[in-house]
């Protein structure tokens, strides 16, 4: 069996991984809630249900750290996650519109595999080892979703503890549970093909709660929701990250001077100047009204204010054209570090409340500015 880590040679290879052991009748049980679990698929609304209980005692008994299920978005542009589980004291992920180019070299590695097993990331492909370091993986287990025979997505396991050699028991555990997996998504499109078929969970699982109907950029629920993820892998792993908080300046005066359908329309647009702004990795949203929120990913103060400058430049230069009107806007920032604050003192909405305090600190200093942290963090 390939398990990369094992197949080509490599300097500065990493201590040998771990074989976790367990009784056979662990095994047998395993097979027989996957064996229960495929009974529910007979019955559409309740194997969500039964799929996620059934991940959580599998991954248990082998003591994964996380599983998630991914599929491909809108004309496959983007890619998402609609299922996830985390061992406790694992960070839950919940990935959302990631962009093709992100994934790309890693759905190359499925298609050219037909499945991904490595006992140590570090032989994958560097774009890919990259994004799995981002989460913490050391080793993993991933397998393809196919719809008419082309890869439409993928179920992971991740160990995020310890670097391990797979045995043959459980690559086909996970094998099969991936499989049932791809069964009833594939039956859950083919049932959309029907007269009188079902709205597809998967068109609308990854993007339900999760999108401001707008700006199509993600609502604020979602982002403190990626924000706990991100403070928790702060005090795990030490990985910084920023929030930034944007207020249109004087936007009641659009509203006013040119009507509520070009305050929509410059909202609109500024949503996809700030998500063409970020990197890919990095979380936007619209914290309400005329507010938008960044969360910028692994990235100090300084370089999320190069990211800020970047934007305002644009908007200074930039003119919106609604109906003929030429329409010019600017905006005020503030920006908290996480490595402001102490463990004892450091919390989400600390940290958004210190931006938002700074954001109203650069309005009153005459807008169209920014307010950062101290040149010490």
């Amino acid at each position: 069996m390939k398990q990369f880590g094992f197949t080509i040679p490599q300097q500065g290879a990493p201590p040998s991984p771990v074989i976790i052991s367990r009784h056979p009748r662990e095994n047998a049980m395993n097979y027989k809630l996957l064996s229960e679990t495929a009974l529910a698929f007979i019955d559409h609304e309740s194997f969500d249900a039964q799929l996620t209980c059934a991940l959580k005692k599998l991954c248990t008994s082998l003591q994964l750290s996380r599983v998630y299920v991914f599929l491909d978005g809108k004309e496959r542009a983007t890619m998402g996650a609609i299922h996830e589980w985390c061992a406790e004291g694992v960070t839950r992920q919940w990935m959302q519109d990631v962009p093709y180019e992100t994934y790309a070299s890693w759905k190359n590695l499925l298609v050219a595999e037909r499945k991904i097993l490595a006992s140590d990331i570090a032989w994958l492909p560097e774009d890919v080892q990259r994004m799995l370091d981002t989460h913490g993986v050391k080793s993993l287990f991933a397998y393809p979703i196919e719809f008419n025979r082309e890869i439409a997505g993928f179920v992971g396991f991740d160990d995020t503890v310890r670097q391990r050699l797979w045995d043959a028991e459980e690559v086909a555990l996970m094998t099969a549970a991936a499989r049932m997996i791809s069964a009833f998504y594939e039956r859950d499109v083919l049932r959309q093909q029907l007269p009188g078929g079902v709205p597809s969970r998967i068109a609308n699982a990854a993007d339900e709660s999760i999108h401001d109907p707008l700006t199509g950029l993600h609502n604020k629920r979602y982002v403190f929701e990626r924000l706990k993820g991100f403070d928790a892998e702060y005090a795990r792993l030490g990985r910084n990250f920023c929030v930034s908080i944007i207020d249109l300046d004087n936007f009641k005066n659009v509203n006013y001077s040119y009507g509520s359908d070009a305050g929509d329309f410059i909202l609109q647009e500024f949503g996809k100047l700030l998500n063409e702004t970020i990197r890919p990795y990095d979380v936007c949203g619209r914290f309400g009204g005329e507010e938008f929120i960044v969360v910028s990913v692994n990235a100090s103060a300084t370089e999320t204010v190069f990211m800020i400058e970047r934007l305002m430049n644009t908007m200074r230069s930039r003119v919106f054209v609604f109906n003929g009107m030429e329409i010019r806007i600017r905006f005020s920032c503030g920006i908290a570090s996480v490595s402001e604050f102490t463990p004892e003192n450091m919390s989400v909405d600390t940290l958004v409340e210190t931006a938002n305090r700074r954001m109203y600190a650069a309005k009153q200093s005459g807008r169209d500015r920014f307010v950062i942290p101290s040149p010490t963090v």
